[in-house]
């Protein structure tokens, strides 16, 4: 009952696998994940292999290398069940030896990882779509909350080399040039405010310790909710360096000295 009642809750099942005999073994929580009756189902491998997808199915025939193969001992796979519907499942085995070291089972546990697998992929997409973004503008592109603070701050701390905590630290803006941070703030926030574009041309220090002139563009995001301000996709363009204009050169006495003479 205990065993059942894990299997529900966390959407794993086991499964044991007899060697010499081929006879296979799942638990009613590994029918459910496969989407199979067991009140009517008999498993076989065939029966096994035929769910697996194409592509990420092992050869069966010969059973005893299977067994040492790591592969089958932690996995990650496609399963395409009766109705259609494509799950991930993730495998751990462990073999079974008999007292002279050879092979006669297999146990495992197979749990069901299609929500962390499909938000995987999306957030593999996302960055695909940002860069393949990023390279069609010619420039970088991030996103930011209504409040201002980085969702991605990579970019952001390759310029500037603030550490993600200080890229979102939007008390101090450490990284703006003191005089352009109220016309940053003032603009960000009527852009959230009214749901209107943001545009602005700002100084920004670099790892450097100089500063470039970075104009940002940025357009206001709905989310899922229909909530308007939950995001802003910006990018930043025309990254100019400003000239460190009014420092001259202190020439050493002895220097200044001898040009005067010449």
């Amino acid at each position: 009952m205990r065993l059942r009642v894990i299997e529900d809750k966390f959407s794993v099942g086991t499964w044991s696998w007899d060697l010499d005999t081929s006879e296979i073994t799942w638990s009613p929580g590994l029918f459910r994940i496969l989407g199979l009756d067991a009140a009517t189902v008999v498993p076989t491998i065939d029966l096994y292999q035929s769910l697996v997808h194409p592509d990420d199915q092992l050869d069966f025939s010969n059973a005893i290398g299977l067994a040492a193969d790591k592969r089958l001992q932690d996995r990650t796979f496609r399963i395409i069940r009766p109705d259609g519907s494509l799950r991930w499942l993730r495998s751990k085995g462990q073999p079974h030896f008999d007292r002279n070291g050879r092979p006669v089972a297999m146990f495992g546990v197979i749990a069901d990882v299609t929500d962390v697998q499909e938000l995987r992929t999306t957030l593999d997409l996302e960055t695909m779509w940002r860069q393949a973004l990023s390279r069609l503008l010619g420039d970088h592109v991030w996103r930011a909350y209504p409040n201002g603070k980085l969702v991605e701050t990579t970019e952001w701390s390759k310029l500037t080399g603030q550490s993600p905590a200080e890229a979102r630290n939007w008390d101090e803006l450490a990284a703006i040039h003191p005089d352009d941070r109220r016309i940053f703030l003032d603009a960000w926030k009527t852009a959230v405010a009214m749901e209107k574009e943001y545009q602005a041309t700002i100084r920004v220090r670099t790892v450097k310790g100089d500063y470039v002139t970075l104009t940002g563009r940025a357009l206001p995001v709905r989310g899922p909710s229909g909530r308007s301000g939950s995001g802003l996709a910006a990018q930043s363009m025309n990254t100019t360096r400003v000239p460190n204009r009014g420092r001259r050169r202190r020439c050493m006495p002895r220097r200044c000295g001898r040009r005067a003479r010449s």
